[in-house]
């Protein structure tokens, strides 16, 4: 079984292929198409942050921890990751928590 990138990679490598391309000026080449999908190294904080507030939503919902637990977590976290040095601020509380829940993990959860 070859994957679709194997095949897209065959395909680019064929002749005909490789002289269509040649023929196009290098100003109007397009880069890599994988590197726009491909993302190597650290996340964003941004994104880290978010991952870290969906995840810990769901934490909560799976185990059936009330709500109000958000509130003092969020903190707890917060001060765990600033004695490691972490620079990343969770800011999640029960309102937020459980937005998460019924707006994100219900949504992904309906979809599968």
């Amino acid at each position: 079984m070859v994957s679709k990138y194997g095949v897209l990679k065959l395909l680019s490598s064929r002749q005909k292929h490789t002289k269509a391309v040649s023929a196009i000026p290098s100003k109007t080449k397009q880069r890599n198409i994988m590197s726009a999908f491909v993302t190597k190294g650290v996340m964003l904080k941004n994104n880290v942050v978010t991952a870290t507030e969906i995840k810990l939503a769901g934490f909560l919902a799976e185990h059936n921890i009330a709500f109000q637990t958000a509130d003092h977590m969020s903190d707890l976290i917060n001060g765990i990751l600033e004695d490691f040095g972490v620079e990343h601020k969770i800011a999640m509380k029960r309102t937020k928590a459980t937005a998460v829940i019924t707006e994100v993990l219900v949504k992904v959860k309906n979809r599968l």
